[in-house]
């Protein structure tokens, strides 16, 4: 089936994200402004992209900054007769170089930062100094007039008695208390980054032990759809569960935002063999939690937002 569509409805990224996640092999047409660009998709796995003169990832980086900055349409055509081969990375490695390509290759902002300039400097010194000098000869007027003071009359001295004392015992007076010395605690040193994944995968075991009747999967997503820790039945790819979660979420945020439902904090899907919650797991992760249809939701909810609090402590 072919589907067409706008980009102003979709980024050009989630619909190369759903086909790879759809493990299709197809061919997507972008109109652009500047001009017709076509994707290849084998297996899911992009394989070939042209725009004008440009090939390969290339291509790819062409179209997406082409897409965001100026819209365009697309048509994904399945079934299609693939051409040579001129990528073999796959879809998350592409956009992390693009990622890092626009990181390097952005302007350096303007620090606001002023060069000297000697001619103005002595200009404003020689102007602070004259206000000075007017302020000190004006204050000078102002002083008024010192007056002597009175001499003073000395009195003739009174004779002296004598005074007799009688002496007593006096008690020491008490020592002082000494005040406590407080003992500096040693840092806690942050764990490495191998000590986290332990540790998160960790926490992740525990919540499918607590679970092991109903809880068949748990993954711990970043937003872009990056493994970060998974405990998962053998027949699940980590990447594949990564990248569904990614895709679901976004589409999740974009329904709760068109419709204006504020912040999306969760999805749930139910199937015929049991249920898939995505949760938020601070601002850059999400969880995933995959169980059988015997599971109770309001127990799953509970506990999925106590292990999200021990995550967002390690992550």
């Amino acid at each position: 089936m072919i589907v067409t569509g706008n980009l102003k409805d979709f980024s050009l990224s989630d619909i190369i994200k759903m086909s790879c996640v759809d493990i299709q092999t197809c061919q997507i047409i972008i109109m652009t402004n500047a001009g017709e660009g076509v994707i290849y998709f084998s297996n899911g796995m992009p394989v070939h992209a042209q725009l004008a003169n440009t090939t390969g990832e290339e291509a790819i980086y062409r179209l997406l900054d082409e897409t965001e900055k100026y819209g365009g349409v697309f048509r994904v055509e399945p079934d299609v007769v693939l051409p040579k081969r001129t990528i073999t990375t796959t879809w998350d490695l592409i956009l992390e170089n693009r990622n890092n390509r626009t990181r390097e290759t952005s302007p350096i902002r303007n620090t606001g930062v002023k060069t000297f300039d000697k001619d103005s400097y002595l200009g404003r010194r020689e102007a602070i100094t004259r206000v000075l000098e007017n302020f000190r000869a004006q204050s000078a007027k102002r002083v008024p007039p010192v007056t002597p003071k009175p001499t003073p009359v000395v009195q003739p001295e009174q004779p002296v008695r004598p005074v007799t004392t009688t002496l007593k015992e006096v008690a020491p007076p008490p020592a002082p208390i000494a005040e406590p010395v407080p003992v500096a605690r040693p840092a806690t040193p942050k764990p490495s980054i191998s000590g986290r994944g332990a540790s998160l995968t960790s926490v992740l075991n525990a919540f499918v032990e607590r679970g092991r009747d109903i809880v068949e999967g748990v993954a711990l997503v970043s937003t872009e759809g990056f493994i970060i820790a998974s405990v998962l039945p053998e027949e699940l790819e980590d990447e594949h569960v990564a990248a569904i979660s990614a895709v679901v979420v976004s589409l999740g945020e974009r329904i709760t935002r068109e419709l204006r439902r504020g912040t999306m904090e969760q999805v749930y899907v139910r199937g015929q063999f049991g249920y898939v919650f995505l949760t938020q797991a601070g601002g850059d992760a999400l969880l995933t939690v995959i169980t059988n249809p015997n599971a109770k939701l309001g127990m799953i909810f509970l506990d999925t937002k106590r292990t999200i609090h021990e995550l967002e402590s390690l992550l």
